[in-house]
């Protein structure tokens, strides 16, 4: 399996992989979501967001950013997910950082997977959170990927470059940590604006340690920021106001 990184603002990518297993071979449909600061105020919110889901191609893992608490967490399950495929998603693990609102979460198909580990990393200004999901009927490692969640500092300022720097070399050493062939994937909300920046560079770039090199699927360098001729792969909100419609 190849680690997977889709860099940018506000996005809804979904990612097919292929895990190696003895037989048959599974596919990894995966989609990662920013739910723009989710709590449980905004009700007029789920019905939008019952539209995106099902108009996805079946997914079985949904990664998710800005979630407010465990709350919310469930809510969104129970009124997006539950009422477009009743009975089929589980929610994973939540970590709560309570110093803020914006929180990771992830969630599952149960007929597909379980959820064999999970944890956190120490990261600022979010923490990053991972979940080891295992594929259903096998007990073996090489059927188990490891999905990183993360919400880089937004921000273009030369400071928040640099945090994101900081953030992207966090994540590297404890991706290059992990046992040579372990199956990884890496997605969230990763603000950045073009594949120069020093973050992304420390993401895909070759070190001496290569377990944690992360690659790119669709691999279209460039300023991706406000630009026209990468249209077709902006993953960007083009919300700026009324935020709980």
């Amino acid at each position: 399996m190849h680690r997977v990184i889709r860099p940018l603002r506000w996005f809804l990518p979904v990612v097919v992989l292929g895990l190696a297993l003895a037989s048959p071979a599974r596919a990894v449909r995966i989609a990662s979501y920013n739910l723009l600061n989710y709590d449980n105020a905004f009700s007029t919110r789920d019905p939008h967001f019952r539209t995106v889901v099902d108009a996805m191609p079946t997914l079985d893992v949904i990664a998710v950013q800005e979630v407010q608490d465990q709350t919310a967490l469930n809510r969104w399950k129970s009124n997006v997910l539950d009422v477009i495929e009743p009975g089929q998603w589980t929610a994973a693990t939540f970590y709560d950082d309570a110093s803020q609102s914006f929180n990771q979460g992830l969630y599952y198909r149960t007929a597909s997977w379980t959820l064999a580990a999970s944890g956190k990393i120490a990261n600022s200004p979010r923490e990053i959170v991972w979940y080891r999901l295992r594929a259903a009927g096998y007990t073996v490692s090489a059927a188990e990927v490891t999905i990183y969640v993360m919400h880089y500092k937004a921000g273009s300022a030369g400071s928040d470059q640099d945090t994101r720097e900081i953030e992207a070399g966090i994540l590297r050493a404890a991706m290059n940590a992990q046992p040579a062939g372990t199956n990884m994937i890496v997605c969230g909300d990763f603000n950045m604006r073009s594949s120069t920046e020093a973050a992304y560079v420390v993401m895909t770039g070759s070190q001496a340690d290569n377990d944690g090199r992360v690659f790119d699927p669709i691999d279209r360098p460039g300023t991706w920021y406000n630009s026209s001729s990468f249209a077709d792969i902006h993953t960007q909100s083009p919300r700026t106001t009324n935020l709980g419609d």
